[in-house]
């Protein structure tokens, strides 16, 4: 029988690579690779310019204040990944004693940084079971992550 931090690790190392099957409870497992994309940033440079809204259900958001053309870039609920960046956070409540989410969402201090291109991300996130297990590649910034599909100062300039 192998030690736990070893099957542990041995797991978590095949379920980076399609997937693996627990040795604990049996259940199958599979660890994510996700990245911010350039819907994911335009929709985090929006939340920043309508922060004064507070909590905000940010599909309507989206249909609301961007220009159709512009909305059809952002994709759907895509956005709620950049909670594992600490960029957005979900406004919760309690439904029989447990905390859930209410579909509303705002932005962190650490994404209007982000936004405001004073601080950084790393590119790529691990997660399992909804949650992120760590992060790697290249720190980049709002720019790098909005790409060429979206224009910084576009979406900055006021309405």
């Amino acid at each position: 029988m192998k030690p736990l931090t070893e099957a542990k690790t041995e797991f978590f190392a095949q379920a980076r690579r399609g997937g693996a099957t627990c040795p604990c409870c049996g259940r199958f497992g599979k660890v994510y690779k996700r990245k911010i994309h350039s819907g994911m940033a335009a929709i985090l440079v929006l939340l920043y310019r309508h922060q004064n809204l507070g909590y905000t259900h940010v599909l309507t958001l989206v249909s609301a204040a961007m220009t159709p053309s512009v909305a059809a870039h952002v994709g759907g609920g895509d956005f709620a990944k950049l909670r594992y960046w600490g960029l957005i956070e979900e406004q919760m409540h309690e439904v029989k004693g447990k905390k859930r989410g209410n579909g509303q969402w705002r932005i962190t201090a650490a994404g209007a940084q982000f936004v405001e291109n004073t601080a950084t991300v790393q590119r790529y996130v691990w997660v399992y079971a909804g949650q992120p297990l760590g992060f790697h590649g290249e720190h980049i910034s709002i720019h790098d992550a909005l790409g060429d599909k979206f224009d910084y100062s576009e979406l900055m300039r006021p309405s």
